[in-house]
């Protein structure tokens, strides 16, 4: 857990302005490899320590394993961002929609209309789009990277019991061979001895 909070340790500890100020990403890595990173930028001091509390409860609680938390929270963040995001958008965007006919959503599926916006506002239109679709992008990464640390922890429970089901076949297969062993034994020996003893 220290490696995981090491990153925002300082600047939680320096306190909320020196936190927002230095805490721009938390680098976490993944115990099957690799690594995830949360963007800190647009958060908070209470976001980015709840982040942190977030991810070592569902650590410490044990009910999944470590990476699927981390890809789990990794996609909160992502989830918290693009609502943000969206608010953003559709307040630039909205008052575009008598100007250019276009939605914010059909805005952001065709954002070449953005031309059409009057000349002062065509930078603003165009910048909304694209964090608009940056942002829906990441949370598709992170719900894609969630749902793949999901499955390779389910293949890991799925390993393990395979293996200790091959465990006890092999523990099963020695107590056979013992039993099958006592009854050639007593097979033999009640050949070797007269009738009617």
């Amino acid at each position: 857990m220290t490696a995981l909070a090491a990153g925002l340790g300082a600047a939680l500890a320096a306190g909320p302005d020196e936190a927002k100020a230095q805490a721009t990403e938390l680098v976490v890595p993944l115990e099957t490899g690799g690594e995830v990173v949360f963007d800190m930028r647009d958060f908070g001091f209470e976001t980015q320590a709840g982040i942190i509390d977030r991810l070592t409860a569902c650590i410490e609680a044990g009910e999944n394993p470590r990476d699927v938390c981390v890809g789990n929270v990794a996609l909160e963040l992502q989830t918290e961002r693009l609502g943000t995001v969206v608010r953003e958008t559709r307040a630039v965007l909205r008052p575009l929609e008598d100007e250019i006919g276009l939605t914010p959503a059909e805005l952001i599926e065709e954002p070449v209309f953005c031309e059409y916006a009057p000349e002062n506002q065509v930078n603003a239109c165009a910048n909304a789009v694209e964090t608009a679709r940056l942002a829906g992008l990441d949370f598709r990464i992170a719900e894609a990277r969630a749902q793949r640390l999901e499955l390779a922890a389910q293949a890991d429970a799925g390993r393990e019991r395979v293996a200790e089901l091959s465990a006890q076949a092999e523990a099963n297969r020695a107590v056979l061979a013992v039993l099958q062993q006592i009854a050639a034994e007593e097979a033999g020996q009640s050949r070797l001895r007269p009738s009617g003893s």
